[in-house]
């Protein structure tokens, strides 16, 4: 078996890889690679396992820098992070490694682990965080080079089962009566199609995000990735209306059967007006997820053991739709 690393790749032997294991996710495609290195100035690294010719395994890998999330939005942002990715370098990555073989899958696991570690010894810098697919958590392999980790969790929606399942499987009075009401009171979703709608979705994400005394993201940054991901169609944005008001709003990814969440918002008049618009929108993409045949859908995570009233309501509200809790590990190594 031979490992390499490379800054760059074949995009469709890359891609159409991941699509052999049922792990592979649009965080380890060469589309996120190319969103990642154009909004965030990260460099990604692309790590692969082969053997005569035939690729074992993968792993995107990122490296950036220490510091990255004070400078990079700065004006002259993306020369600062160039600058400190040769003086204060980190790497992380998120959902992998993907092996693709059914035999020797530990071994090419290990075998990928075993680069990055080395990569970060080299260069005496950490690994910042590692996430396996929540499915695919190879503790034993992560512990045996020697990485430390602390739990992390999030729930999965089987996306197999019929319709009636689905919806017997939400919570009675917090999630199907929720919908009920959105519906009576003209809750609808719509699929973002152009810009002035998602800028109406995205100022919705920032009023949430106000609300919740956190820093607002930038429009252009957001736009960008959604722009770039939904043209391979990897990526959807999902709102909630009445009427012509937006009302909430949800990314989601959309690669190879699985789907992931990310960037949801709610309106303050949503909440004000008992709308239950987030209500509606999950059930929505759930149904949506179905039909399109997906496998499972991803709320992206929780606190496994939810301390803030903040940590406890939204994992109250993720538990509500008929997921699986599955726990899994974060993975970081520090440099000797």
């Amino acid at each position: 078996m031979e490992v390499t690393i490379k800054s760059e790749v074949n995009e469709a032997e890359w891609n159409q890889a991941l699509e052999k294991s049922e792990f592979g996710t649009v965080y380890q495609t060469t589309y996120y690679a190319d969103s990642i290195r154009e909004i965030m100035k990260e460099q990604p690294l692309f790590i692969s396992v082969e053997d005569h010719g035939k690729t074992l395994g993968q792993l995107l890998l990122f490296k950036t820098c220490r510091f990255h999330g004070r400078v990079w939005h700065k004006p002259l942002g993306g020369l600062l992070v160039k600058f400190l990715m040769k003086t204060r370098p980190l790497y992380h990555w998120h959902f992998g490694p993907v092996t693709l073989c059914t035999e020797e899958r530990e071994n090419v696991y290990s075998k990928i682990l075993d680069a990055v570690r080395s990569l970060a010894q080299d260069e005496g810098t950490n690994i910042s965080s590692g996430y396996p697919h929540p499915l695919d958590d190879k503790i034993d392999c992560f512990n045996a080079i020697g990485f430390e980790s602390k739990e992390a969790a999030t729930f999965v929606v089987d996306l197999t089962k019929d319709v009636e399942q689905l919806w017997r499987g939400l919570e009675k009075h917090s999630a199907r009566k929720n919908v009920e009401r959105a519906g009576e009171r003209g809750v609808t979703v719509e699929t973002v199609e152009d810009e002035d709608e998602f800028h109406e979705y995205f100022n919705v994400l920032n009023e949430t995000r106000i609300r919740d005394h956190v820093k607002p993201y930038r429009y252009t940054h957001g736009y960008k990735q959604w722009r770039m991901l939904s043209q391979k169609n990897m990526m959807k944005c999902f709102v909630a209306k009445n009427g012509n008001r937006t009302l909430a709003g949800l990314l989601i990814s959309t690669f190879n059967g699985y789907l992931n969440e990310s960037g949801a918002g709610q309106s303050t008049y949503a909440i004000e007006n008992k709308l239950y618009a987030n209500d509606m929108l999950k059930w929505h993409i759930i149904k949506w997820g179905h039909e399109q045949g997906y496998r499972h859908y991803d709320l992206t995570g929780v606190n496994p053991n939810p301390q803030t009233p903040k940590e406890q309501g939204i994992y109250r509200f993720k538990a509500k739709w008929g997921g699986r809790l599955v726990t899994y590990h974060e993975y970081y190594l520090k440099a000797h």
